[in-house]
């Protein structure tokens, strides 16, 4: 079983390979967020406009990093 650490890395590195499929890799669009939930097989469990709107704090239509990490965060305590 991967430490919480070993666990935030992994999540952090999936993250930036599906926000570089455009170019940047630094924020994630929703068909990029769908794209790493098929990679891990859940997409047919969420809710992907509910998980939007939860992981995009500033509602510009993106998940950056920062807010992507915050909610890890969270989800550790």
């Amino acid at each position: 079983m991967q430490s919480p650490q070993d666990q935030k890395k992994h999540a952090i590195e999936l993250f930036i390979k599906h926000a570089s499929k455009d170019g940047d890799g630094t924020s994630m669009t929703k068909d990029e967020l769908r794209e790493m939930f098929k990679s891990l097989h859940v997409l047919n469990h969420i809710d992907l406009d509910a998980m939007m709107k939860c992981l995009d704090k500033d509602g510009d239509n993106l998940v950056s990093l920062e807010e992507f990490t915050s909610v890890i965060e969270v989800q550790k305590k």
